[in-house]
């Protein structure tokens, strides 16, 4: 994945190091009002050479310098960007402005952190006009989307692009084949069972990818138990919770799509490192891939002519507390840095990307979502766009474990769901260890 992938394979490992080190390195303060004229900001960005947001952030930066004089000194620090954010913190010399996925903002910025890294943004969404009058910053986004990253009531975290995840196909293959989307367990097996029939493994996955596999129990405890059920499975110190049988349930749908299971995953998943599984998919040896919603810009230039996207909800399970209506909220952005030498210069640039007409160049130009909810999307994305209208409420990527507890995602549950998902442990096993692994996490965190 260009814009996504590498960076959040990196963010969990880095994210443990700032735990520690930024703790009590932020210099407080919130930096100076100094945004005269020719004054200059300084913004790091999760983006690299060859990916089109440097096209983007390049126009912006030119645009808004001479619209106001003031400079943006960008640098493209790739997805090692939190090792130079730690360093600038601990030297007191913080960058204005750093993008990244808001649960992993939080994950390093806030949660992990004794102390607030980021500025509260309460200021310039809810109390200052919008770009073309709107009573609100805010009213441009989506605030019941933006709504699950409030922190204690404030918003820090200022967006540009939604995503969200869902199983994505080639709607060509599902005409010829006679095939139909499923929003319910059943149809969804049966769906895959036809897929098999015909000689097409019915799901794409790299099994190098911890947090691709952890989709699926994460969705599928959120589908049987409701949102807030993983997180407070993860938070609980007793391993009570697991107690529960809905978590047992959802281990058993994960692993009944494993090879020990119905083997819905191409041969060798396992083993596939990325961007192998996803890859093959785009040229037609797989059926379907649940990934996010920037699948489709990563695979474009590899689908044939007649290929065509689709999109549709992770399914709902019979019986289950959660619906197919209720979607992940994912958004990409920027924070702005306690500490930092021109905050208000910063905030004048977040009002400029705003703007509709500069937020409308980031979909033409990444073809992504953006976070405005007047822009008109990408044509891969009709069916995301659909069923983001649909939905009926939003959830944090992984209930919200990664931004609140990183260290316990990583080291408890990574290495028992990936054995879970690739079919070398059992269901029962799978409840009977994360208990117990649960306990003895929270025993050392005394």
């Amino acid at each position: 994945m260009k814009g996504k992938l590498s960076f959040k394979i990196l963010v969990f490992s880095l994210c443990l190091i700032l735990v520690v080190s930024l703790s009590t390195a932020c210099g407080g303060g919130g930096g100076t009002d100094d945004t005269a004229t020719g004054a200059e900001i300084e913004f790091f960005s999760m983006y690299e050479q060859g990916e089109p947001h440097l096209e983007y952030f390049n126009e912006m930066a030119a645009g808004f310098e001479e619209e106001t004089g003031i400079k943006v000194n960008i640098t493209y620090s790739g997805r090692d960007i939190l090792n130079n954010i730690k360093a600038r913190i601990l030297a007191e010399d913080p960058p204005d402005l750093v993008d990244q996925e808001f649960s992993e903002l939080t994950a390093a910025l806030l949660t992990s952190s004794d102390t607030e890294l980021a500025m509260p943004l309460d200021d310039l969404l809810m109390d200052t006009e919008g770009p073309e009058g709107q009573a609100k910053m805010i009213d441009v986004f989506n605030e019941t989307f933006m709504s699950p990253y409030n922190i204690d009531g404030h918003h820090y975290f200022f967006p540009y692009e939604m995503a969200t995840a869902g199983i994505h196909y080639n709607k060509t293959l599902f005409s010829e084949k006679g095939l139909a989307e499923a929003d319910n367990w059943t149809d969804f097996v049966a769906l895959c069972e036809k897929l098999k029939a015909d000689g097409i493994p019915p799901l794409a996955l790299d099994g190098n990818i911890n947090f691709y596999n952890a989709y699926y129990y994460t969705y599928f405890t959120l589908r049987v138990l409701g949102a807030g059920s993983f997180i407070k499975a993860a938070e609980d110190t007793t391993g009570a919770v697991w107690d529960d049988p809905g978590y047992l349930k959802a281990a058993e749908l994960t692993y009944e799509l494993s090879k020990s299971g119905k083997d819905f995953f191409q041969p060798g998943y396992e083993g596939s490192n990325f961007p192998a599984a996803q890859s093959d998919w785009a040229m037609g040896k797989s059926g379907m891939i649940f990934c996010g919603t920037w699948i489709p810009q990563e695979t474009e230039e590899l689908v044939d002519d007649e290929w065509e996207f689709g999109c549709f909800s992770f399914p709902g399970i019979e019986g289950g507390a959660g619906s197919a209506t209720e979607l992940e909220s994912s958004l990409y952005g920027m924070a702005i840095l306690e500490g930092c030498k021109n905050p208000e210069g910063a905030k004048e640039f977040l009002k400029y990307i705003a703007k509709k007409e500069n937020a409308q160049k980031y979909t033409n130009i990444t073809d992504l979502l953006s976070a405005r909810t007047d822009i008109d999307p990408p044509a891969n994305q009709a069916d995301v766009t659909a069923m983001l209208d649909k939905a009926t409420d939003f959830f944090l990527p992984y209930d919200g474990v990664l931004g609140d507890q990183p260290e316990w995602f990583a080291n408890v549950f990574y290495p028992l769901d990936n054995k879970l998902i690739f079919g070398d442990i059992t269901p029962e096993d799978f409840i009977k260890q994360i208990k117990q692994d649960s306990i003895d996490f929270w025993d050392k965190q005394q």
